[in-house]
């Protein structure tokens, strides 16, 4: 399957424009499995996310999906080499303060695991201030802020991120 982007809670039209943005940028189809929009626990889209990665040689994660995937990583759930995290809220007492969603307290990504979190200073949907929280969290991460470009990382946002990729 190659470069898969695991889209946001109710995301799923919008965030295919973004992963077609991204695939422009990067030269490659980038693959967008709809995740469960009536089902929005953690278990659900884990479940959905974990099918999804089978076949993927790289993920891409915005918004709740990235924040799902965070969690499975912490967690053990998924062994990937590289993950970007796109405009992750963060679920702990300092962010959205939900316990379902929530990084354990001694977050740890997986030796082998090379993460980066990326955030838009201008996104209206989740605070930029929630890049700082999960970067708290997960120190070995590496982190790259943009001006502009908003929650779907319009305009030069997306060509940052591919050039990062590559």
């Amino acid at each position: 399957m190659g470069i898969v982007l695991l889209h946001g809670a109710d995301g799923y039209a919008e965030d295919r424009l973004l992963a077609q943005r991204l695939g422009d940028a990067l030269g490659t189809a980038v693959a967008v499995p709809q995740l469960p929009p009536e089902d929005m626990s953690y278990e659900a889209w884990a479940s959905a996310i974990n099918a999804a990665l089978s076949d993927a040689t790289e993920v891409v994660a915005h918004s709740f999906g990235g924040s799902v995937l965070l969690k499975m990583l912490c967690e053990g759930r998924a062994s990937l080499p590289r993950a970007a995290v796109l405009a992750a809220p963060e679920w702990g007492p300092n962010g959205w303060d939900s316990e379902q969603y929530a990084l354990p307290h001694d977050a740890v990504i997986p030796a082998g695991t090379r993460l980066s979190l990326h955030h838009c200073a201008d996104d209206d949907i989740v605070p930029v201030a929630h890049l700082d929280l999960l970067h708290a969290m997960l120190p070995g991460a590496s982190v790259h802020r943009y001006e502009t470009g908003g929650h779907q990382f319009l305009g030069e946002a997306i060509q940052a991120v591919a050039e990062k990729l590559t």
